[in-house]
């Protein structure tokens, strides 16, 4: 027997001494020899049981949820033994639960043979191993006379094994055994329960983008002047177009589109020269208009009470919207803004929307009431002094009137954002033609000027069309549609004032180093009433100087312009420069060309004064 308290002593069968009788477990209590205190060991037996009839029963308690030994130490009782023929071997593992338990008290143990000694050992095994063999006969051992002892070094025993008087073993039989679970273990179960949402952000770090120039190279060999007008290439057949409806029976109606919610019902012809209907406001002894009118900051849209009224306007000769209000003058801190920057509104007539940015600011207090004049243009401002800077443009290679136009909207050859609605003919300009210095919105009238256009910037958008003065002559408009039919019903007050201009029908249009010498005629006429001879450099190609002459040559002539005051109607809007207007009064019908029209929001009452260019031919 090795003692624990004492590592490495050896103790021989004759050592063995109880003071007393042991209880029933494997905590044997040993008496002191020669005055030594009295010690306890703790063992684990695993022995060479003798073939005698034996009878055990081992009761245990297992908590299958935690893999681990028993919880107690072994515990049982002695009886004497008689020498065993064979030498049965049982392994100690984790028991299997037994309901019967069973205990038998000790007596004092005689004095046995030295070789019946039993000898102790340290046990090497761990209990409870995971992997432990199942119970089977074992196959015969040699002879073996005595029991060998050795102590228990498992982890933990948490577990009381009881041992009783075993029942009788075949001649040959070894044990093993293995670790159970007290319990099934319980199968994984989750609940279902609302998810939480998720979101995830993507950030993609930019970078400043490398500028690039993109030139192009294009062969020119000279060409030989063009002739005057427009011809169809050779070959080309222009389909003729179908005829406008011509009802059977008067009760047959045809609608293109929808119609507004009125009894002024509007008839379209998908035929009208270029115009795809005429608006015809009917005629009514009472006009029901309902007019909205709104001014608020482009920025976070908060509401302005525009008290003293609201005015837009816009001309041939402007290219943007002038405008001017009276608000409170407590709103003076929101409507300023640094030297250099611009505070922005938006004014809606009548679900049209124009974004107007505000230039200048007055004050005035009155009574006890402060209020303030507020005024400037529309959102293309920023294109033109002081707020746009002043730069020196040139072409070094060839580029058409359109591209130097684009070119201009441009900071160090990166956009602006600006954008181009180009509705005259182009033409191109040779390199070293084209000099300015000046800001993108005086070089864009510029080059309009020059192919007879000019410039009109978009209410909301940054885009500036380019439009033809004269989209086609004064004495064409006769057999021309009409955008707008209006009567006379509708408008509430009419103004007309004659005026008498030269009656030219030919001009010269020359350009300079690198031009051209353009000479327009009236076709009809004997071309004996010249104008004076327009220079311009840009007047590269006969397109430009046949734009540029056809203008000269319509204004010209009796001239009567009609001042027109009417409602925002739903069929109309707000009539904007360069429709073709068709006006009767008293019989007498009236075409021209709008060439201004001034807006005037006094809520609730909204008027628009539309100023119609007619010729007396």
């Amino acid at each position: 027997m090795r003692s624990s308290v004492w590592p490495g002593r050896i103790l021989s069968a004759t050592d063995l001494r109880f003071l007393a009788p042991q209880p029933a477990a494997l905590d044997l209590r040993f008496g002191a020899i020669s005055g030594a205190p009295a010690v306890y060991i703790d063992v684990t037996l695993t022995a060479l049981l003798p073939s005698v009839a034996l009878t055990a029963e081992l009761p245990t308690e297992i908590d299958n949820a935690v893999n681990r030994g028993p919880t107690s130490w072994p515990r049982t009782v002695w009886q004497d033994s008689v020498p065993a023929a064979l030498r049965i071997t049982v392994q100690n593992r984790v028991p299997t639960h037994q309901s019967t338990i069973g205990s038998t008290s000790l007596v004092e143990a005689a004095p046995l043979p030295v070789e019946h000694a039993a000898g102790w050992k340290y046990l090497t095994a761990h209990l409870g191993s995971e992997s432990g063999m199942p119970l089977q006969e074992s196959r015969p051992l040699a002879v073996i006379n005595n029991v060998l002892w050795r102590i228990l070094t498992a982890k933990k025993l948490d577990h009381r094994l009881l041992f009783v008087a075993a029942r009788p073993l075949a001649v040959s039989a070894a044990t093993s055994w293995t670790t159970l679970f007290k319990h099934r273990r319980p199968a994984p179960i989750a609940g279902w329960e609302p998810a939480i949402h998720k979101s995830g952000w993507l950030d993609q770090v930019f970078s400043i983008g490398a500028r690039q120039h993109v030139a192009g190279d294009f062969p020119w060999s000279n060409a030989r002047p063009l002739p005057h007008g427009k011809s169809p290439h050779p070959g080309t057949v222009t389909p003729p177009q179908p005829p406008c409806y011509q009802p059977s029976v008067p009760a047959a109606l045809l609608f293109k589109g929808l119609q507004p919610a009125s009894l002024g019902l509007v008839f379209k012809c998908p035929n009208s020269g270029g115009n795809d209907a005429t608006v015809v406001v009917p005629m009514r002894s009472i006009y029901m208009q309902t007019n909205t009118v709104t001014l608020v900051l482009a920025a976070t849209g908060q509401p302005i009470p525009a008290r003293g009224g609201l005015r837009l306007s816009l001309d041939v000769d402007s290219w943007g919207w002038g405008w001017s209000a009276s608000v409170p003058a407590s709103y003076l801190t929101l409507l300023s803004a640094p030297l250099g920057n611009l505070v922005e509104l938006i004014a809606t007539v009548n679900g049209t929307a124009f974004r107007l940015s505000v230039e200048r600011i007055s004050r005035e207090r009155q009574f006890g009431q402060a209020t303030l004049a507020i005024s400037g243009s529309g959102r293309a401002a920023w294109l033109a002094a002081p707020y746009a800077p002043i730069v020196t443009r040139s072409n070094n290679g060839a580029m058409t009137a359109q591209q130097l136009m684009a070119d201009a909207l441009t900071e160090n050859g990166m956009a602006i954002g600006w954008t181009l609605d180009w509705q005259i003919t182009d033409w191109l300009v040779p390199a070293g033609v084209w000099n300015h210095t000046g800001t993108a919105m005086e070089a864009c009238l510029t080059i309009a000027n020059a192919g007879g256009a000019y410039i009109q910037a978009h209410r909301t958008d940054q885009v500036l069309s380019v439009l033809p003065r004269y989209p086609s002559t004064p004495w064409a408009w006769p057999g021309l549609t009409p955008d707008i039919d209006l009567p006379e019903n509708v408008c509430v007050v009419e103004g007309i004032e004659w005026i008498d201009k030269p009656t030219y029908n030919t001009v010269f249009v020359s350009g300079q180093e690198g031009g051209i010498l353009a000479h327009v005629t009236r076709q009809g006429t004997a071309g004996d009433k010249a104008a004076p001879m327009v220079t311009d450099p840009l007047t590269t190609h006969s397109d430009a100087g046949l734009q540029r002459g056809t203008r000269i040559l319509s204004d010209t002539g009796r001239q009567a312009l009609i001042s027109l005051n009417l409602p925002v109607l739903p069929e109309t809007g707000i009539i904007l420069p360069g429709k073709l207007i068709r006006y009767s009064e008293n019989g007498n019908q009236h075409i021209g060309l709008t060439r201004a029209v001034d807006i005037a929001a006094d809520f609730p009452k909204v008027r628009q004064t539309v100023k119609v260019e007619s010729h007396v031919l």
